[in-house]
C-alpha cells in the first residue's frame, strides 16, 4: 500500500501542502501552547508552571502558597 501511494505521490508530483494543506503540513501537526509559570524559586528565581514532574527546588509540603507567583 506504501510503495502504491509513493507511486501515486510521484505521478502526480504532489507536495506536502497538496496532501495535508497549510504549509509544511501545518494543519496535522498540533500548536504547543506555552504556559505562564505559576511558581517561583525566592532564591534562584527559577519558574515552573505547575504541570508535569515538580522541579528539585519546589517542596513536597502541603502548603506551597509562598511559592505562587502573585500578579
Amino acid at each position: 500500500m506504501i510503495a502504491d501511494v509513493r507511486a501515486m505521490i510521484a505521478e502526480f508530483s504532489l507536495t506536502v501542502e497538496d496532501l495535508f494543506g497549510g504549509k509544511r503540513g501545518a494543519a496535522v501537526r498540533a500548536k504547543k501552547r506555552t504556559l505562564a509559570p505559576k511558581y517561583r524559586d525566592p532564591k534562584t528565581g527559577a519558574t515552573w508552571t505547575g504541570c508535569a514532574h515538580p522541579p528539585a527546588w519546589f517542596p513536597n509540603a502541603p502548603n506551597r502558597n509562598r511559592f505562587l507567583i502573585k500578579d
